[in-house]
């Protein structure tokens, strides 16, 4: 078994704090037992944002990294994409013009995507048809 870290929201305190992570069991082989060093996130300090899903026009990632660019002028962010898709080289594409290459990342799609959520204190959504529901229920599954 591995264990998988996810937020246990339910146990914070009045007072705001970072939420303390629990441990969940997710089948795996040895090789994964840990969340992996992902040097993207790691000792970043400002606000992490994570996009999981097909680079596709319906999932609408470029609203999303136009967002972003926006943010990181008032903001230290980074932005990981996760997935892969037909959008895959308009996106990257943007991120180079737009010079978000130290804050903004996409890398292929996970079968563990909850090791990367959990170093994240964001979980951006941008479908133009899918609606706010899916990510209620995401996030349910989440907590």
């Amino acid at each position: 078994k591995q264990f998988g870290k996810i937020l246990d929201i339910q146990n914070m305190q009045k007072r705001p704090q970072a939420p303390k992570p629990i441990f969940v069991g997710l089948e795996s082989d040895k090789s994964e037992n840990m969340i992996p060093s992902f040097d993207f996130f790691e000792k970043f300090k400002g606000l992490k944002i994570i996009n999981v899903g097909r680079l596709t026009s319906q999932k609408d990632q470029i609203t999303l990294l136009r967002a972003f660019a926006r943010l990181i002028k008032i903001r230290e962010a980074r932005l990981l994409l996760m997935g892969t898709g037909e959008d895959s080289a308009k996106l990257n594409e943007f991120i180079i013009k737009e010079k978000l290459t130290k804050n903004a990342k996409i890398i292929a799609f996970n079968s563990n995507p909850f090791k990367y959520i959990s170093l994240t204190e964001v979980i951006s959504s941008s479908p133009l048809a899918d609606g706010f529901i899916l990510l209620a229920i995401f996030t349910t599954e989440l907590s």
